[in-house]
């Protein structure tokens, strides 16, 4: 059960600013919905959905560059992959936060780079990252205790993950495919683009359609889960030649109805809303308040500020990551701006709570429910 503590400060050296080591609120403020923003600097942040005050804030035991993040409801944890990503000397880690005691299970250190995996029955698919482009292993991982149970292959150079009814979908770096196992078609694809790289995707809730986003194309495709083949491609114009991120369009959410979908377009930061069909028709244009630009701070690895969007599980809000903008989808409007969500690419994700016990909860990806 959360509690009310008073906020506790520590100096760490005469040197360095105050470290904050535990906040918590009460009970009642922990009953709804709380999004969680975990940054590099191992500080997790939880905000009140609606009235957007931050009501915890938690000190983890690692520093490092934020991976990829998921929970698992039913136990009660967050997972946060933290560290290298596949460099020389660069091992990646995951961390198992236990959501109902604000404290850490273990942080398990791998002799490979982490990504953004995605938990699933037991079961953690994480991808391998590592600094060259031959590479396609995920790993399995064993949920409980973080340790290697096995490995699956999907795109090259693996990057982003979704488990969802128990097809894996695994996006590639270096991929002109979206790879996938389970009952969907085992590669779907190909890019649009000129260049591979399959960035940030979405799932209907029936694994019929899938939503891509790719390296060096301003847009999105609609594709068919079950036979693989591109639908339509919706191209935003072209990427101005002073835009350094490789993915314009690192962001891509789609409402848990399925009725509409969110798309980054980041040269002229704003977010298009779509309807989420095979020919999709645009509905909106919503300007951010506060651009996606720069670099991350404090910087680890990955740096450059590229983006994403989650939608809350209710769809009512969009959250734009590396912005800290929230959007409300009933209006079509920046609502609130969260600082923690300004330094945060990989990791954000909302949980349900009910009597003091976390009951449901996004991915990091807005999928179809």
């Amino acid at each position: 059960m959360k509690r009310l503590l008073l906020i506790v400060l520590v100096s760490v050296l005469a040197a360095t600013p105050l470290a904050i080591i535990s906040t918590t609120a009460s009970a009642a403020e922990f009953n709804r919905r709380v999004l969680y923003v975990p940054n590099g600097d191992g500080s997790l942040h939880a905000y009140q959905e609606g009235s957007w005050k931050e009501v915890g804030v938690w000190q983890m035991p690692f520093t490092g560059a934020m991976r990829g993040s998921d929970v698992d409801p039913v136990g009660g944890y967050l997972y946060i992959a933290h560290g290298g990503v596949g460099g020389l000397n660069e091992p990646g880690s995951l961390l198992k936060w236990n959501l109902s005691t604000d404290s850490a299970e273990w942080d398990h250190s791998y002799s490979f780079g982490v990504d953004q995996f995605a938990h699933c029955a037991g079961r953690i698919y994480m991808p391998v990252r590592r600094a060259t482009s031959g590479n396609n292993v995920w790993m399995i991982l064993d949920a409980q205790s973080g340790d290697v149970i096995g490995s699956q292959t999907g795109g090259v150079k693996p990057h982003n993950t979704i488990c969802h009814n128990g097809n894996v979908y695994m996006g590639g770096l270096a991929s002109k495919y979206l790879r996938t196992t389970g009952t969907t078609a085992p590669k779907i694809g190909p890019t649009p683009s000129a260049a591979n790289g399959v960035r940030p995707f979405t799932v209907n809730a029936d694994d019929t359609r899938v939503w891509i986003t790719w390296t060096k194309y301003r847009g999105f495709s609609v594709a068919d889960a079950q036979t693989g083949a591109i639908l339509s491609s919706v191209n935003f114009g072209p990427v101005p030649e002073t835009f350094k991120p490789s993915a314009p369009s690192h962001g891509i959410s789609l409402a848990p109805d399925g009725s509409e979908v969110y798309v980054l377009d980041t040269p002229s930061q704003e977010v298009r809303v779509y309807t989420a069909d095979d020919l999709p028709q645009l509905l909106a244009s919503v300007p951010l308040d506060h651009p996606i630009a720069g670099k991350v701070s404090p910087c680890f690895s990955d740096c450059t500020k590229d983006g994403w969007l989650l939608h809350s599980r209710n769809g009512h809000y969009v959250f734009v990551g590396e912005s800290g903008d929230v959007i409300d989808t009933r209006t079509r409007s920046v609502v609130a701006n969260l600082p923690a969500l300004v330094n945060d690419r990989h990791g954000f994700v909302e949980v349900k709570w009910r009597d003091g016990t976390p009951k449901r909860t996004t991915s990091h990806y807005g999928i179809g429910r």
